[in-house]
């Protein structure tokens, strides 16, 4: 299957939900250039005679050259196969100067609010203009999710650029909590 990457502005091949949530937390890392899936083979003899062949997950390549690999697996699958072929891969990407990484998915309630943010990262025409609007607000202690849905005029533009700016990073909440209007928030210029 493909999911979306904004990263790429086009799709990448991912083989499951979980994969597809590292997606979405490596799109919102502003120091990633491209993500590739499925983007390498590692073949290794085994012990036991023969060879065994492993195709990791993920290929990110940062703005400054760093290359990171990546597994996907929930913690609790992770057996005794999956292990060597950690292992190899780790061996692999150390030799090439790479970083290897798992990820094994995140907690429920940040996984469903990066899913929620995910759908307003597509830029409107109005986004920029609100986004003094949205800075200006943002910057006070006291501020919050619902003062930020108060001030929108009915049209809900405010309200979608609240949600991309969240997406974007710059307008900064808790996404490991449920998001209320009681959610604080800040602005965080880049």
């Amino acid at each position: 299957m493909q999911t979306f990457s904004a990263t790429n502005t086009d799709v990448v091949a991912v083989e499951s939900g979980l994969e597809q949530e590292l997606v979405l937390v490596l799109d919102r890392d502003p120091a990633q250039d491209r993500l590739v899936g499925q983007p390498l083979t590692v073949t290794w003899a085994r012990q036991s005679g023969g060879t065994r062949r492993h195709t990791p997950d993920l290929l990110t390549l940062t703005h400054e050259g760093a290359v990171t690999v990546w597994d996907v697996r929930p913690e609790g699958q992770r057996d005794p196969k999956f292990w060597e072929a950690a292992r190899c891969t780790r061996a692999v990407c150390e030799h090439k100067g790479w970083t290897y990484e798992l990820f094994g998915g995140l907690p429920e309630v940040h996984a469903i609010n990066l899913r929620w943010l995910s759908s307003y990262r597509h830029s409107m025409p109005w986004y920029a203009d609100l986004r003094d609007t949205l800075e200006r607000l943002a910057c006070t202690n006291s501020a919050t999710i619902g003062t930020l849905l108060g001030v929108d005029d009915g049209s809900g533009e405010l309200i979608s650029a609240m949600w991309h700016w969240a997406w974007d990073g710059r307008l900064q909440l808790d996404l490991t909590r449920p998001l209320k209007t009681s959610t604080p928030v800040r602005w965080e210029p880049r």
